[in-house]
């Protein structure tokens, strides 16, 4: 007998097999930090966390649940290793295939023996004998029979609720997670291509809506809402992105006042937009048998942390070039009187 789920050989292989993950995921690009990489972490770290909630209940049936949860776990990591194999050939899996594969047949055979013993112990209830016998009177098995059926009654109702309330919460961890997902997906978007965030398909403002349409490399803003099935209930996502206005011409607080003009400069007086953050507003919805069910909001403020800064010296280009700039050239916005294409580098004024 053993008396914790640690000197489990199959828990034990399943921490090494964590442990592999995290230094192959380690070597990912960066831009699947918050893909392929959290993804395989998660499933990894599901495998011996289901180990240990499984034995430590007692219970032989939840026990093959949850190992049966961690196979599963162990089918996920799998696949997403298979992906991972295909976009990053170059590297070294060999050590999570061994630990990988060991942990699977471990916890094969040990769903078997388990299963086995359940069978022999045969845990179906027997149905009771309601025919009276010698001495019991027929009306006293009615009574027995209608007090049982005020029990179960008042068990039923008092159980229900408790069903609800439980799925209600679990609707909601679902849907907190996916709402999650989206900010997580966001922020590695915003720190690889800020000009996708700022400058998205269609207008931004409150009422925007947009989802992330993978690829295999990143993501791509796109416009509309999505929707996924999990546990039976079907989850409408999508997220608004908004301007951000800052006071001190720009160099303050944020402020939902509207924008005013600046004449001085940074930390004056006045209101600008801030073009190096914007507020994202994740909205996850929920129904449930066909009528709104629920929603989740969550908001986060994206902030632009790496610039590319460029100096300019050629204006040969003319004028017509209109901000934000996504790439280096040699034009400006506007001229009045001045001579840009006689040499290159240099600025003339007319006349002088």
């Amino acid at each position: 007998m053993l008396n914790s789920y640690k000197e489990l050989k199959v828990w034990q292989k399943s921490i090494d097999l964590v442990e592999e993950v995290y230094i192959l995921t380690g070597d990912f690009p960066k831009d699947e930090t918050y893909g392929l990489s959290i993804q395989e972490r998660r499933a990894a770290v599901s495998i011996p966390s289901n180990i240990a909630e499984g034995q430590r209940r007692k219970d032989l049936p939840e026990y093959l649940q949850f190992l049966r949860i961690a196979d599963a776990s162990s089918a996920e990591l799998e696949t997403q290793i298979i992906i991972s194999k295909r976009l990053y050939p170059d590297l070294d899996y060999s050590k999570v295939d061994v630990l990988l594969e060991e942990v699977q047949k471990m916890l094969n055979v040990l769903i078997r023996k388990l299963e086995d013993k359940l069978n022999e112990k045969n845990l179906k209830p027997k149905t009771q004998n309601l025919k009276p016998e010698s001495g019991q009177s027929l009306i006293e098995v009615l009574i027995a029979v209608a007090i049982g059926a005020i029990l179960i009654g008042a068990a039923t109702a008092t159980i229900i609720p408790v069903l609800r309330s439980n799925l209600e919460t679990r609707t909601v961890q679902i849907a907190g997670s996916l709402s999650q997902e989206y900010l997580d997906n966001l922020r590695s978007l915003a720190e690889s291509n800020w000009y996708q965030v700022y400058n998205p398909p269609t207008a931004k403002g409150p009422s925007s809506q947009f989802y992330l349409n993978a690829t295999s490399t990143t993501f791509i803003l796109a416009s509309g809402s999505t929707s996924t099935i999990a546990e039976g209930r079907t989850f409408t996502r999508y997220f608004s992105i908004e301007n951000v206005n800052r006071n001190l011409c720009g160099a303050g607080d944020i402020t939902t006042d509207a924008a005013s003009s600046c004449a001085i400069g940074p930390g004056s007086s006045g209101i600008i937009e801030d073009p190096s953050t914007q507020k994202i507003t994740s909205i996850v919805s929920w129904t449930a048998g066909g009528s709104a069910g629920g929603s989740i909001n969550k908001v986060q403020y994206l902030t632009r942390s790496q610039n590319k800064v460029f100096v300019q010296s050629d204006w040969s280009g003319g004028t017509g070039q209109e901000g934000p700039i996504t790439s280096e050239n040699n034009k400006f916005a506007t001229s009045t009187n001045i001579n840009y294409s006689t040499t290159t580098g240099s600025i003339i004024i007319q006349g002088f």
